[in-house]
């Protein structure tokens, strides 16, 4: 490997440890985690650098004891390698500034001295029309939908996970110790050992159950209170964007597990659900998903299937069903409006 190729290695691996700090904090904000997703996948050294620290740090995490002792003895107090400039380090000796990124970043947390005082967080994320399988260190399972993202920080006292955006379905393992917690838009939904899907649909949140039962709690004022409500297999609820203070009180309907988990074998399926999340939903596997007003489509419902690899001739037919129709912008969108 030349030196420039070893420059670029090590800015790679500091720009990945640098993502690694910035997405642990409490609430990266939505603009963070779209510049995080334009460099994790414009190329593949950057996913590989990204994943290759997380799994470090992982694998750092599950040493003995006596493994990290002997850790604190070789690694320096934390530093702030943003700090530093480009010059400084590209003065290092070859491959000692990726070093001191990896482990600056993987031991610091690995020996409590992150600021957070949390695991860190472990991101996952997928493209439009791809789907991903998850096991966590618990050998809880999670199906990743299309055009998602999914943030997993494991503590002493519980297991959280936040839905970014899009869809996933949990297999939870049983740990009374530590409550599984989703959180989803206005939705914080509480488990022990269960199956259930969360989906994030214009402003909603979706919770349906498959196996066993959850409670789900809506936000008020930026802080989740009140009275949770309790999910049995074959049951969900909508929580809407300001929780409680967006509809009285949660309510509940029946669906069959096999309809909320269609989408893991290949199809959409719906049961008298508002358009405005059906399109939603069917936008992330379609090629040329289309931009609508949900205001217009709120009191129009949809019973059906949609095939993934159909999303595209769906949406196209949308106008001989339903009284809407689709128009090019000057931008050149596909726009989806109520029909006048």
């Amino acid at each position: 490997m030349d030196p420039r190729q070893h420059l670029a290695l090590e800015a790679r691996l500091m720009k990945a440890a640098d993502w690694l700090q910035r997405l642990d904090r409490e609430n990266p904000s939505e603009a963070e985690l779209h510049e995080w997703e334009l460099w994790y996948h414009k190329f593949p050294q950057n996913r590989l650098a990204f994943d290759d620290l997380q799994s470090l740090y992982q694998k750092l995490r599950m040493a003995p004891e006596s493994q990290r002792a002997a850790l604190r003895e070789v690694l320096p107090a934390p530093v702030n390698h943003r700090r530093l400039s480009w010059r400084s380090w590209a003065s290092l000796p070859m491959g000692l500034a990726a070093s001191i990124a990896v482990l600056a970043t993987a031991g610091a947390m690995l020996l409590g001295w992150h600021p957070s005082g949390r695991e860190v967080a472990r991101t996952y994320t997928t493209a439009r029309g791809a789907e991903r399988s998850i096991t966590l260190d618990d050998g809880s399972q999670v199906r990743l939908g299309a055009d998602s993202g999914l943030a997993v920080a494991y503590g002493p006292h519980e297991r959280l996970l936040k839905v970014r955006r899009g869809e996933a379905y949990f297999k939870v393992n049983h740990d009374a110790r530590r409550p599984f917690i989703v959180e989803a838009g206005a939705a914080r939904i509480s488990a022990v050992g269960t199956a259930f899907d969360v989906r994030w649909s214009t402003d909603d949140v979706t919770v349906a159950v498959t196996e066993g039962a959850v409670t789900v709690l809506p936000k008020t004022s930026q802080v989740f209170q009140g009275t949770a409500l309790r999910l049995s297999a074959g049951q969900r609820t909508v929580v809407g964007v300001r929780g409680l203070a967006a509809q009285a009180p949660l309510t509940v309907t029946n669906v069959e597990p096999a309809v909320t988990v269609a989408w893991t074998e290949g199809q959409l399926q719906f049961v008298n659900e508002p358009l405005a999340h059906v399109i939603a939903s069917v936008n992330r596997y379609a090629h040329h998903p289309v931009v609508f007003d949900d205001s217009g489509l709120n009191d129009l419902a949809y019973t059906g299937t949609v095939m993934h690899d159909r999303a595209d001739e769906w949406i196209e037919n949308l106008p001989q069903v339903f009284p809407v129709q689709c128009t090019v912008s000057k931008g050149g969108l596909l726009v989806l409006a109520k029909r006048q």
